[in-house]
């Protein structure tokens, strides 16, 4: 797995920035205080750092002399320092760092996580070179590849449109305006025919022309427009800013998908026990019934309206999470106490309807600093999933313990199982998966999406191993 090497003496800044990596990105992150332990972690990986975050002054290596060693290791290196002058950026540039930072305040902070984020976009973005120059060619494709796009070129624009025919997913293009065939611009106007703004950048560049050669581009659908000469600052910028916002324009796509489908889900999930509570009440006021079916109805009524219930609770815990309203109220707890409670008074009663078999091994841990509430959703949730796809007649083992700086939680059923495509699916909302109840049990398809974003609250983390026809454990570590 790759990960974030930051390099900073500061340990108010390397915290900050460590946190924000790991929050926001899940991305491992090593640090180091001085040249030399930076040195020591590159020898001693195994090329699986992504990219370097590092300042220019360090106790044992000043005047940025670090970032030719990084560079010579072929890392990606971003300059975050608290100060540097038109000289120092310009050497900077040269040897290809991708960008640099000064630190300031929180929003720089900002700035380098949402940098790292759009990095790692890039280095799965297709993007192609339009020119006829080979200088300026070249020199616009290193500009491209120190932003880790996988880059194409082409002489002119027959020779691009060919290359664009072959690879439909390339998402930038640069491209010259002055080249034989055909111009920049009637390039533009001729791709924007198959590929709209949204999904494709057309940036043009030309030497030559008045300002009215920036309107024809732009008419022609071209996103941006910049003269040559340029900074390659300047052009890192204009990228990423288009970048950026076609990627922005995406994930709001994405999440228009995701929001209609939530409403085709609630609507579903709530109009049949809502029907059931209308069409009972109904026959009970309509119908002179016997004591015994009035009560039966009733059970059935009370039985719906807990259905509403548990999906509106789902749903307004979600709402909480993604608004950030959600707030945890940690305290010194213990691991083992939660889970021995919520068993004794949920789910052995729960296990005994099913004859299954509830196994324990419930080790002594530490004390830990966690939500008591909220961890206590987390242990109903995996064991209320585990009762709920065991098969009657059947075992599930829970079992707490220690480990290194972490204590441990862990459920395991032999249900169904589960297959990898649909692990990877399990804590997404509203998924459907194939494994159904053993016991016509319902559910709102939100509980383990609930589960990982108040693990991750927690700064936890959970793992599930699971087979088909196996059975499924899922296993949740908690910081002490």
């Amino acid at each position: 797995m790759s990960k974030v090497l930051i390099v900073e003496d500061s340990k108010f800044f390397a915290n900050i920035l460590k946190k924000q990596i790991i929050e926001e990105l899940e991305t491992d992150v090593e640090v180091a205080s001085s040249f030399k332990e930076a040195k020591n972690i590159i020898e001693s990986s195994d090329n699986d750092i992504f990219i370097a975050i590092i300042d220019l002054e360090l106790p044992d290596a000043q005047h940025g002399v670090i970032v030719d060693y990084i560079r010579e290791k072929n890392i990606p290196t971003v300059v975050f320092t608290a100060g540097l002058n038109d000289k120092q950026r310009e050497d900077m540039f040269e040897k290809n760092v991708i960008d640099y930072v000064l630190k300031g305040n929180r929003e720089s902070i900002k700035y380098v996580v949402s940098l790292i984020s759009q990095l790692q976009k890039n280095s799965k973005i297709k993007a192609l070179v339009v020119e006829d120059s080979s200088a300026s060619r070249k020199y616009i494709m290193d500009i491209l590849e120190s932003q880790m796009f996988d880059v194409y070129e082409a002489e002119d624009g027959l020779e691009a449109l060919k290359i664009l025919e072959n690879n439909p997913n390339i998402k930038l293009i640069v491209t010259d305006y002055h080249m034989p065939y055909m111009d920049g611009a009637v390039l533009t106007k001729k791709i924007r025919e198959t590929y709209d703004r949204e999904k494709l950048v057309i940036i043009g560049v030309s030497a030559y022309g008045s300002q009215m050669l920036s309107v024809k581009f732009l008419k022609n659908g071209a996103n941006d427009f910049i003269h040559k000469p340029f900074l390659k600052e300047e052009l890192i910028c204009r990228i990423m800013q288009n970048m950026k916002l076609v990627n922005q324009i995406q994930e709001l796509k994405k999440l228009n998908i995701q929001k209609n489908r939530f409403l085709g889900t609630v609507s579903h999930d709530l109009r049949m026990p809502l029907s059931s509570i209308i069409g009972f009440s109904q026959i009970i006021l309509e119908r002179d019934l016997d004591e015994e079916k009035s009560k039966q109805l009733l059970r059935y009524i009370a039985l719906s309206g807990n259905q509403m219930n548990t999906l509106l609770d789902d749903l307004l815990d979600i709402t909480s999470i993604e608004s950030g309203k959600f707030k945890l109220n940690k305290k010194q707890n213990n691991l083992t106490r939660l889970v021995e409670e919520r068993i004794k008074l949920i789910f052995e009663f729960k296990a005994k309807n099913k004859n299954i078999e509830l196994k324990t091994k419930l080790l002594p841990v530490p004390e830990s600093y966690f939500d008591n509430n909220r961890i206590g959703q987390v242990v109903d949730n995996l064991l209320s999933n585990a009762l709920k796809f065991s098969p009657k007649d059947s075992l599930v083992f829970i079992t707490t313990d220690k480990s290194d700086d972490m204590v441990i939680f862990s459920v395991s059923d032999n249900g169904q199982g589960m297959n990898i495509g649909e692990q990877k699916k399990l804590f997404d909302e509203f998924e459907r998966l194939n494994v159904k109840p053993t016991g016509g049990e319902k559910s709102t398809g939100l509980g383990m999406s609930i589960v990982k974003k108040i693990i991750d609250a927690h700064l936890g983390e959970i793992r599930i191993k699971s087979q088909p026809e196996e059975g499924t454990t899922f296993t949740v570590a908690l910081p002490v």
